[in-house]
């Protein structure tokens, strides 16, 4: 026995559209955390640098020896810029699945993951397992290619 496929809700269409919009604004605000963190970076490696030339400058032989401070600062913020950069190409290659309604289960994947930055990026991924799990959407927007 085969199922009738449910029939396509007037606000699907609407739905995704408002995802794909958002799920780009998003994508953009992680470029923009981007840049905030490349600039934080670059601040306190200059409040470093001043820090052990002023020591230098004095004479002081007992200041302390602040590369492995600054080689350990580093490491923090490519870890958390990689994650940044992750985040912001998987919620522009989810958007681009949403707008061609290919690859439901990357956009499943992106929202739970975008679940974890609260509190925006938990609203929208929430949003995005509404409209995606709804059975109209699976159904119509996201038929196999045979």
């Amino acid at each position: 026995m085969q199922t009738q496929p449910m029939p396509e809700l007037p606000t699907d269409r609407e739905h995704l559209r408002v995802l794909v919009i958002v799920h780009y604004i998003y994508a953009g605000l992680a470029g923009v955390g981007l840049l905030f963190l490349v600039g934080h970076y670059l601040m306190m490696r200059f409040v470093f640098s001043m820090a052990q030339s002023e020591a230098a400058a004095q004479g002081n032989l007992r200041a302390p020896d602040l590369s492995a401070v600054t080689s350990l600062f580093a490491v923090f913020y490519l870890i958390f810029g990689l994650i940044i950069c992750g985040k912001m190409v998987l919620n522009i290659l989810s958007a681009r699945a949403m707008s061609q309604r290919k690859s439901r289960v990357l956009s499943l994947v992106t929202a739970g993951m975008n679940c974890l930055a609260m509190p925006l990026g938990t609203i929208l991924g929430v949003f995005t397992f509404v409209v995606l799990c709804r059975d109209s959407v699976k159904t119509n927007s996201y038929r196999e290619i045979r």
